[in-house]
């Protein structure tokens, strides 16, 4: 597997990725909340009120969660065997504004 550089949104701005991973959260949240809440109570109800606070809530949190978070470039993967692994990170500044991103290239050694 190749190594991949993933660069997250800049802060104070929200990408596609954002807000469909905020409904991720909001649809996963919901569930759990209701099943714990019967479980407490010893009763299974559904109070569609509360449902869709919780999903509410938990997609505004996630979503301002991401707006407040800088920038953040992860590298994932698995270098191939024997190929050397180069990683170029450009100025923080450039990174911040966007305007640059880290690379990774692999080079592989030649067979002899």
């Amino acid at each position: 597997m190749a190594l991949q550089v993933v660069t997250t949104s800049k802060r104070f701005s929200l990408a596609v990725p954002d807000w469909l991973k905020g409904l991720a959260v909001a649809t996963l949240t919901t569930p759990i909340t209701i099943i714990i809440s019967s479980l407490m109570n010893k009763t299974w109800t559904m109070d569609w009120n509360q449902i869709g606070q919780v999903a509410l809530y938990s997609f505004l949190g996630y979503i301002l969660k991401n707006f407040l978070t800088p920038a953040q470039t992860t590298i994932t993967g698995t270098p191939a065997p024997g190929a050397t692994t180069t990683v170029v990170i450009p100025p923080a500044e450039a990174v911040k504004e966007g305007t640059a991103k880290p690379t990774v290239t692999e080079t592989q050694k030649p067979q002899s």
